[in-house]
């Protein structure tokens, strides 16, 4: 009997494969799965917007079905796992037809008047970087019309993001292409110019070769600023301006002997200092007060301010050397108590593991959630946690540490995704202004660090940049919560810096 069925069972799925449907979706299921997963969440999107009724109602349906489908899957029922994604596709194109009558019209709406007031103002402005980012825009909306055409209708709505972010950027650029933006390119111009005169005499004599190629790099920068400011790109400009003067600056510490690598080393020195220190008083001084052991961490943490502040005025050594006499005494301290502190690497490590264990169960959880954009967080979570596990391995504590803050704060916010779901709803010209405000916030401080730069400021610097450069891909793409996080992680990094400058 049992064979009986198997035979049935076989006939029936070859049955079902002559059937044209069966021939078009001829890719195996899992795929097919995911492929229906992250239009569902696409479509749940759009109607997180538009609150239509009867969309949801399907959506709903859908997501039942894909559920029960991925059930049947594991458990290796074919047959039954193809009918119901394949009920889940008819609900969600459905539910998309609905949907984008009027989200399309809207944005479509919104991308005309968008276009009539860039072609007012942006051909005669006279600034080259608007005009082009003006013809991506109508680049961009004319890809949209004919992805809509061809019912291609997701990558016709990033094309509308894309248009409309370009549009608005053109005529932002003009608006804000004022005397203003064009005296700061020039007091760029100037502060580098008396920055390169005040440390002539350092630099040029330096045999160091290092030196001399990134003084070179340097002025072959400052040239292009000024070719950009002859053009009227004073954005462009300013930004030329502030990287020649960082390489200056590193020229400059080479040349003094203060290289980087030394800083950074000095800076995983105390930043081991930090996490022993904050480790004894957390583990010891609840239950073993004593004078003595009071008398050697209050000398300790004594050390560590001066060592901070040494390693703020860029003196390496007297930084080391307080580093160092600090971590002495908490060895005595230790010995004393006979309960040594966790070493920072195996700190490090149990915070690991512990975010292992968070992202473990957190994929577990979202094992059948449809939510594109809570998968991307944690898996932004996860490609961090790898780089944390790297640093640690090399011994590259600093990094280890905050990589891991970062990756608990993408998990945290993948994990509030997935439960708010359609409820958590975005904006997407309210995450436009909020990274224009960090990207204009960036170039600010950066003009403000250059004069004070040291490792720390430089290290997070660069962290805001990278974290600019993802939320302006999401964004870019459509992905506004994803955007929206690593828009609050490069505020916390800028804020840290701004607090390190003052």
């Amino acid at each position: 009997m049992k064979g009986l069925i198997n035979i049935v069972g076989i006939l029936f799925v070859f049955a079902i494969a002559e059937q044209p449907g069966f021939a078009q979706t001829a890719k195996p299921l899992p795929e097919q799965f995911q492929q229906l997963r992250r239009k569902l969440a696409f479509a749940r999107d759009v109607q997180s917007i538009t609150r239509d009724e009867h969309a949801a109602e399907l959506l709903m349906t859908a997501e039942t079905d894909l559920r029960r489908a991925n059930r049947l899957m594991r458990e290796r029922r074919v047959v039954m796992a193809h009918s119901h994604l394949s009920r889940a596709e008819i609900a969600i194109n459905q539910a998309l037809k609905i949907l984008f009558r009027d989200v399309i019209q809207k944005r479509k709406e919104k991308l005309d008047q968008l276009i009539k007031e860039a072609e007012a103002i942006v051909p005669g402005s006279g600034i080259p970087e608007a005009q082009k980012t003006l013809e991506q825009g109508i680049n961009n909306h004319q890809l949209a019309i004919q992805a809509f055409k061809d019912n291609q209708i997701e990558k016709s709505s990033q094309h509308y993001n894309r248009a409309i972010y370009l549009i608005e950027k053109a005529i932002d650029l003009v608006k804000n292409s004022d005397q203003s933006i064009e005296q700061q390119a020039a007091d760029e111009a100037y502060r580098f110019d008396q920055y390169l005169s005040q440390n002539k005499a350092v630099i040029e004599p330096s045999r160091n070769e290092t030196v001399k190629r990134n003084q070179q790099l340097a002025l072959n920068l400052a040239r292009k600023a000024d070719i950009a400011r002859k053009n009227g790109e004073y954005r462009l400009a300013i930004d030329y301006y502030h990287q020649a003067t960082r390489l200056l600056l590193r020229a400059l510490n080479m040349a003094q002997g203060k290289t980087e690598q030394s800083a950074l080393r000095v800076y995983d020195e105390i930043t081991l200092l930090d996490e022993l220190i904050e480790n004894v008083e957390q583990s010891f001084l609840s239950e073993s007060a004593d004078e003595k052991t009071e008398l050697l961490l209050n000398r300790a943490k004594q050390l560590q301010q001066e060592a901070h502040q040494a390693l703020d005025n860029q003196n390496y050594g007297i930084a080391l050397r307080r580093s160092q006499l600090a971590r002495d005494l908490i060895e005595r301290m230790v010995k004393k108590t006979r309960r040594p502190p966790k070493d920072i690497s195996e700190q490090i490590a149990a915070q690991l593991e512990a975010l292992n264990y968070e992202l473990e169960e957190l994929e577990f959880f979202m094992s059948d959630s449809s939510d594109q954009e809570a998968r991307k967080l944690l898996n932004y979570a996860a490609l961090a946690r790898d780089r944390a596990e790297q640093a640690l391995k090399n011994k590259n504590y600093r990094v280890s540490i905050e990589v891991i803050k970062m990756a608990k704060q993408l998990a945290s916010s993948a994990d509030q995704l997935v439960n708010t779901g359609a409820e958590q709803q975005t904006n997407a010209t309210l995450i436009h202004q909020k990274l224009q405000r960090l990207e204009n916030g960036l170039l600010k401080t950066r003009a403000e660090a250059a004069p004070v730069m040291t490792p720390q400021i430089n290290f997070r610097i660069e962290q805001t940049q990278k974290m600019v450069n993802l939320a302006r891909e999401n964004y870019e793409k459509g992905f506004l919560h994803v955007a929206d996080s690593f828009i609050i992680l490069g505020n916390g990094y800028l804020d840290q810096c701004r607090d390190l400058i003052k």
